[in-house]
C-alpha cells in the first residue's frame, strides 16, 4: 500500500484546487528539489508530534521525480506497507519572530485533492527545524501579511475534497498556531435536495482576488470576487428544470479589512456570508 507521486501527478495536486480557478497574487508555490530534501530531512528528524508525518524518513529521489519521497509507516490497523507523502507547497515568511526565516511546508500524497497538515520550520544554522504542525491548513493560493509585533501572517485559500473552497488566516502567537476561519464556499450538489443552495438554485465560487489597501490605513486588505450563479431547479427535487443553463450572473466583490491580526469582513461582506457563505 505504497504510494508515490510522479512530477505529472505533484503538478496536478497542487494546482487541482483553488489555484486553478482562482487568479491573482500567489505567494505559496512548489519547493526545488534541493530545499525539498533538506525540509524533509528536518521534518523527519523532528522531536515534536507532526500530525500524520511523524515517524517519517526520507527516501531518495526516484526516476520519476527529482523531490524526496517521505515514507510514513502504516498504523497495524491500516495493514502492512507504507504512505509515501512529497513536498508539495512552500510558503516563505518571518512567521515565529520578527525578522526570521520561516516556511510553511506541505506535504502530499497522491489523492484528488491534498488533504495533509502544513508544517512549520524556522532557519537554524544551514538547516531548518520543525517548531509546529497546522491540521487542516492548506497552501494552495496563499498571500503573506503584516501581523502586529513585526511577523507575518498567512491567508491562503484552498478547495476540500467536496470541493468546498475555504479561506483561512494562520499567526503563530506564543508558540501556538491561530487559525481565523475567514469564510467558505460549497459547491451546488444536485444530491441535497433540503439545502438552502436546491432551494435557491445558486452557487458561489471564488473567482480572483488581490491584496490593495482599501481603507487607505496603510496595511494591505483582500478583496475576493465571486461568481454568484443562479440556475433554473425544482426547489422539492433538487434536479434541472429544463437542459442546464444559468439563469442570472453576477460577480461580486468582498472585502475583508487587514487590522494586523486577522481579516473583517465589511458589513456588506458580513451579510453575503451569511446567506451564501458555508459554515466551518
Amino acid at each position: 500500500m505504497k504510494k508515490t507521486l510522479t512530477l505529472l501527478t505533484l503538478s496536478a495536486l497542487s494546482l487541482a484546487g483553488a489555484q486553478a480557478s482562482l487568479s491573482g497574487p500567489d505567494e505559496a508555490r512548489q519547493p526545488r528539489s534541493a530545499e525539498a530534501f533538506a525540509l524533509g530531512r528536518a521534518v523527519c528528524a523532528a522531536q515534536i508530534p507532526l500530525g500524520n508525518l511523524s515517524g517519517c524518513t526520507v527516501n531518495t529521489r526516484s526516476a520519476a521525480s527529482p523531490l524526496p519521497i517521505l515514507s510514513v509507516p502504516l498504523k497495524p490497523q491500516e495493514g502492512k506497507g507504507s504512505w509515501s507523502y512529497v513536498p508539495a507547497r512552500v510558503l516563505y515568511g518571518s512567521f515565529t519572530r520578527p525578522n526570521a526565516q520561516d516556511v510553511l511546508a506541505q506535504f502530499c500524497t497522491e489523492t484528488d485533492t491534498c488533504r495533509s497538515d502544513a508544517v512549520l520550520l524556522t532557519r537554524q544554522g544551514t538547516g531548518w527545524r520543525a517548531v509546529g504542525v497546522l491540521p487542516g491548513f492548506d497552501l494552495d493560493v496563499c498571500l503573506t501579511y503584516p501581523a502586529t509585533g513585526g511577523t507575518d501572517a498567512a491567508a491562503c485559500l484552498a478547495r476540500d475534497e467536496e470541493r468546498v473552497s475555504r479561506m483561512q488566516v494562520f499567526r503563530w502567537v506564543g508558540g501556538k498556531a491561530q487559525v481565523q476561519k475567514v469564510a467558505a464556499f460549497r459547491p451546488l450538489s444536485l444530491t441535497r435536495p433540503d439545502s438552502a443552495q436546491c432551494k435557491g438554485g445558486w452557487e458561489v465560487t471564488p473567482n480572483q482576488w488581490h491584496d490593495r489597501d482599501r481603507n487607505v490605513d496603510g496595511r494591505p486588505d483582500l478583496t475576493l470576487n465571486v461568481g454568484f450563479v443562479r440556475y433554473p431547479l425544482n426547489d422539492r427535487t433538487c434536479t434541472m428544470e429544463r437542459a442546464p443553463r444559468v439563469l442570472s450572473q453576477r460577480f461580486p466583490d468582498l472585502a475583508f479589512y487587514w487590522d494586523g491580526s486577522k481579516l473583517n469582513p465589511s458589513a456588506q461582506t458580513r451579510d453575503f456570508l451569511r446567506q451564501y457563505g458555508e459554515p466551518f
